[in-house]
């Protein structure tokens, strides 16, 4: 896989657990000039654990890593983080307005259809999950 289609960020490993590492990616200064930051959201909080599964790398607590996700799951997960809701917001406001014939009822059953959107991106997170896959790097 090539640098230019993957996503990386520097973290520490915290605790290795028989198949899995997890590592705590903390915000890097870069982050607050870049221009993706608000959809990163690398930026907005002090540190962020993830869990990966081993790839056969040797590592041990506390050792300096680079995760790396591909690009394209990264806009994946912007689609269905943000992107699918606003539409699904927008459309079924203009429907049930309209079916309604009140912009209030339409309004609460366009929010109640996206909170139930995200109840079922919360059900569906272990299948979600398995299509994101972070990878581990050695800092060279």
């Amino acid at each position: 896989m090539n640098k230019e289609a993957e996503i990386e960020h520097p973290g520490t490993v915290e605790q290795i657990a028989g198949n899995k590492i997890l590592v705590r990616l903390a915000p890097q200064e870069d982050c607050n000039s870049c221009h993706a930051k608000s959809a990163c959201g690398m930026a907005d909080v002090s540190d962020k654990v993830v869990e990966i599964g081993n790839q056969g790398i040797q590592v041990s607590r506390g050792d300096q890593v680079v995760v790396a996700l591909q690009k394209s799951l990264g806009l994946r997960a912007l689609a269905l983080g943000y992107g699918v809701p606003l539409l699904l917001l927008i459309a079924s406001l203009f429907l049930f307005s309209g079916i309604f014939k009140s912009e209030v009822l339409g309004g609460l059953f366009a929010i109640g259809l996206v909170g139930l959107y995200y109840l079922a991106l919360y059900f569906l997170r272990n299948k979600i999950d398995k299509q994101f896959i972070f990878t581990l790097k050695k800092p060279v």
